[in-house]
Formats: C-alpha cells, sequence, structure tokens
C-alpha cells in the first residue's frame, strides 16, 4: 500500500510546526508530508497533485478551488469554538479548533478516516483496563479520566467508556450532551458494522470517549450483555491502544464480565478501616491472584497510610484538596496518576 498524500498550507509557521512534528513522529513511515506556507506556492503545487489524501488548512484559506480538488479528508483550522460550528457543508470536511493544545489539535487530526485507517491497518492491538471499586465515592471516575488523559499524552489511543447504570460523569467534560436515541439503539444491535455506525458520535477531548447515555441503562433497555458487546466489537476494529473502562460499584454480570476478558483490572480503595473491610469481602468473591492482571491503588491516602498494612494496595494516590475541580488535562499531569499510565505502557 502506497504512502498516504498529505498537503499542509498555513502561514503561521511558529504555530503550525510543532504539530507538524507531532503528525511526523506518528505517521512519517505511512504518509508525505508537504508543507506551505506562502499561497502562491501552495496553489500553484496543488494544481498539480490528481489526488490529496489529507489537506490541512486554514479556513480562510479553504476556497472554491479547494473545495473542487479530489480529497479524500479536509481539516479545516478555525477561531470558532467547534461546539458552536459543528457542521460543514460537505462530509469530507472537519472543522479543528485552533485554541486547543497541541495535542488535542492532533488527537482531533487522527480522527479523520484517512488516519484511522492507519492506525486500522497496523492491527493495533488493543488493551482493556477496567477501573473498579467495591466502595462507593472511591473517586472511580477521576482515576479513570487521569489514566485515559495520561496516557494519550504518551502519545497512545485512548477511548474512555462509562459503563455505569446513571450516567453521571459527564460534569468534567465541555460538551455535555447524550448520545441520541438513534445511536443508542445500535448498542442494543451490536452486529459487525457496529463501530462503523457509532464511531461519528465517538467525541475527543485530550482523549476518546463515548457521550453519555441519555437517560438510566435500564430505561433505555441496555442489558449488561449489550455494554460488553460494543466493548468487545470497538476492541476488535483496533482502532484504540487502550479502552478504559469506567465502572460503578455494583459486582454485577457485566462488571464480572469486563474484568474476565480485560487485560489489565486496577481496583480502587479508600484508607479507612471500613473500605478496607468492604475491599476483603471483594478479595474473597474474585480471584485477583494475578498480579500481572490486577493492580491495586488505594485513593484519597496520606503519607501516614502509607506505613498501614494494606495487603491489597500496590499504588497510592495522595490526596489532593484540588482534585475534585482539577480538569480532565489536569488530572492527567497528576503525578501520582501520571505514574499510573506508565505502568501500562
Amino acid at each position: 500500500m502506497g504512502k498516504k498524500n498529505v498537503v499542509i498550507f498555513y502561514q503561521d509557521t511558529k504555530y503550525v510546526l510543532p504539530i507538524l512534528g507531532e503528525l511526523l513522529k506518528m505517521y512519517d513511515e505511512h504518509c508525505d508530508f508537504s508543507f506551505y506556507s506562502d499561497a502562491e506556492l501552495f496553489e500553484k503545487a496543488v494544481s498539480q497533485e490528481p489526488f490529496i489524501d489529507v489537506l490541512i488548512i486554514d479556513k480562510e484559506h479553504y476556497t472554491e478551488r479547494c473545495a473542487r480538488l479530489q480529497i479524500t479528508n479536509v481539516l479545516l483550522f478555525t477561531d470558532d469554538d467547534k461546539s458552536f460550528s459543528e457542521s460543514t457543508s460537505k462530509l469530507n470536511v472537519q472543522l479543528v479548533y485552533k485554541y486547543y493544545s497541541v495535542k488535542e489539535i492532533i488527537n482531533e487530526i487522527s480522527n479523520c478516516s484517512v488516519f484511522k485507517g492507519i492506525g486500522e491497518s497496523e492491527g493495533i492491538v488493543t488493551e482493556t483496563i477496567v477501573v473498579y471499586s467495591p466502595i462507593g465515592g472511591s473517586g472511580t471516575t477521576t482515576i479513570s479520566l487521569g489514566l485515559a488523559e495520561a496516557l494519550t499524552r504518551k502519545h497512545k489511543r485512548v477511548l474512555y467508556f462509562n459503563v455505569g447504570k446513571l450516567q453521571n460523569h459527564a460534569y468534567r467534560f465541555q460538551d455535555r450532551s447524550p448520545l441520541d436515541e438513534s445511536t443508542v439503539k445500535r448498542f442494543r444491535e451490536t452486529d459487525i458494522n457496529f463501530y462503523e455506525s457509532i464511531k461519528s458520535r465517538i467525541r475527543t477531548e485530550g482523549f476518546f470517549y463515548i457521550p453519555p447515555f441519555p437517560r438510566c441503562l435500564s430505561s433505555l433497555d441496555l442489558q449488561d450483555r449489550h455494554i460488553v458487546q460494543s466493548i468487545t466489537k470497538i476492541k476488535e476494529t483496533g482502532v484504540y491502544d487502550f479502552i478504559v473502562v469506567d465502572t460503578a460499584t455494583e459486582l454485577n454480570e457485566c462488571n464480572s464480565e469486563l474484568m474476565a476478558q480485560a487485560e489489565h483490572v486496577l481496583v480502587v480503595g479508600k484508607p479507612d478501616s471500613e473500605s478496607q473491610y468492604k475491599m476483603d469481602i471483594f478479595l474473597k468473591a474474585i480471584d485477583c491472584t494475578d498480579r500481572n492482571k490486577f493492580r491495586f491503588v488505594c485513593n484519597f491516602s496520606d503519607q501516614g497510610y502509607e506505613n498501614t498494612e494494606s495487603p491489597f494496595t500496590t499504588e497510592y494516590v495522595h490526596y489532593d484538596p484540588s482534585m475534585p475541580i482539577k480538569s480532565i488535562s489536569g488530572l492527567g499531569l497528576f503525578p501520582d496518576i501520571e505514574r499510573l499510565g506508565i505502568r501500562y505502557l
């Protein structure tokens, strides 16, 4: 298979060179990159191109002439926040908000069909990390989001999927809108084309994530098997390096099956005696002796608790009063969570 033809035209070289540098690291083996900062040279070059796989260009310079070219994916950098300018007149045109961080912009670009196809053709082996706790309020969502962000910062393609019965995790995201009903229906009918039918609904804010379901899963007739099957189907595509599955405290069929199938299970505890009692009950119910698969983290810890005899604990996340208000980006930079992410690389 020949290399993809990627053309970039952007006049602010100081802005675009870090983005180009990251793209070269990720796709140089599979793509031929042409970069132009001069409008006349760009016009002359593209007039001679029979076909362009990806055109990356500022929205202001995307002319009718560009629109007439044979291009698979067009990525337009725009000053408008994407949430206010999601739609474009052509299906192959994707808007990228230029004031995102370089990491977020790279994830936006990687989400276009050409670059996704490179990942699929490479046959990425997707690993699932199930984050679970038998203790309410232990911070599984905070840990899951931080872990997804930390892995993304290491240039991994990560999908976050919250499978709690009540979807109340969206407060951390900029776009809190739920999945539409037609997409929810696809989760009840997982077939060979399942991923293709939902991938346009997958969002990215640093890492990729499944938007929240609009109501409690039981009211949507989404059963445990539907959730397990959907994760299995996504995993089979090989699009992502990691799927981080954020679970609730119930030890139900869904969570048990996800833990059984996962390559990694991160069990989150708390340092108080009541939480340790609940953890002991969990350890009697589940065989967690495979320490290559199961990792245990004590959340809300302080230095004193590290000296406490905790047979399940292998990692500590020390208490930080700013944690509840940290952005997702901030969670990924939190040293203890960043260290957790490195363990899976």
